[in-house]
């Protein structure tokens, strides 16, 4: 039976959750977004640096420096090379910051990480040294994987949301909501699947998920202050660097390199992500008076 959940969660419940979350996505994007940030590039470059290289050179120090098994380093490298998504989005939404900046993030990211996963996820394998067979990179079928389940989707809502504008404004609601329920429930699926390991190394998960995630917070927040000044701005590019791609860490661990533990970091990540962007917004809530135009 274990099994038999284990195939099904990763050959179709994982992609298609995914393929759905990425559609809601595309369909709620507008052209005139990536319009306002090209007017101001200056805050779009240092939050995609930040995704981009201060996170997984964060993660790769996390994994040189703490005592952890192998399953918990990739895991750590996964969620880093993961960023962005829908939640960051809805995020910055709710808060009144600049969503523009936001969604034009995720598509940038969205795109470089159908290359960027597959070579930095096989060089951190060979770098900590797997045994050869213990586990491999299929960089051709994550690139794949990505494209099918990402790029794709969000190019056909983005389409639909062009060509049937009407449309979208009365789906993107629902899909939200439909969206956070399924989501809920990949995480809880890749935790019963992995539920030994996380017995095993729940000391360890704790401790590598809470340490990733303050580092890539408090980082993120010092890195806006220093480049850029606008507040609405500097708010926006601390959550987006933050906030990681759980759904994606999840289907990457899980169904295309076959190891469920790998999730498992991701979803810790989360736990402590969510309070420490809390803390962060409430912090710099006083500062955000308006939201960014």
């Amino acid at each position: 039976m274990d099994d038999f959940i284990k195939e099904a969660a990763s050959t179709f419940v994982f992609p298609a959750v995914i393929a759905f979350v990425m559609f809601g996505l595309g369909l709620s994007l507008k052209r005139e977004d990536l319009a306002a940030v090209a007017q101001k590039p200056v805050p779009f470059i240092v939050g995609l640096g930040g995704q981009l290289i201060f996170l997984p050179l964060v993660a790769f120090v996390a994994a040189m420096i703490l005592p952890v098994p192998l399953a918990i380093i990739l895991g750590l490298i996964l969620v880093a090379l993961c960023p962005g998504g829908s939640t960051s989005n809805a995020i910055i939404f709710s808060i009144g910051g600049n969503v523009a900046l936001s969604v034009s993030l995720t598509i940038a990211s969205s795109l470089i990480t159908l290359f960027s996963i597959p070579l930095l996820l096989a060089f951190a394998i060979d770098y900590f040294g797997v045994e050869a067979g213990a586990i491999s990179v299929p960089a051709a079928y994550i690139f794949k994987s990505l494209l099918m389940m990402t790029a794709l989707p969000v190019a056909v809502g983005m389409i639909i949301g062009v060509k049937m504008p009407s449309f979208a404004e009365k789906a993107i609601p629902p899909l939200k909501k439909l969206s956070l329920v399924l989501i809920l429930m990949i995480i809880a699926l890749s935790m019963y699947n992995a539920r030994e390991f996380i017995t095993e190394e729940i000391g360890t998960i704790i401790l590598s998920a809470g340490f990733l995630s303050v580092s890539v917070v408090l980082g993120g927040y010092f890195l806006s202050r220093i480049f850029v000044q606008d507040l609405h701005n500097r708010l926006t590019i601390a959550v987006e660097i933050g906030v990681q791609n759980t759904p994606i860490a999840i289907f990457l661990g899980s169904s295309v390199l076959g190891m469920p533990e790998l999730s498992i970091i991701a979803i810790a990540y989360g736990v402590f992500n969510y309070g420490l962007i809390a803390l962060l917004i409430r912090f710099s809530s006083r500062d955000v008076a308006e939201p960014a135009t």
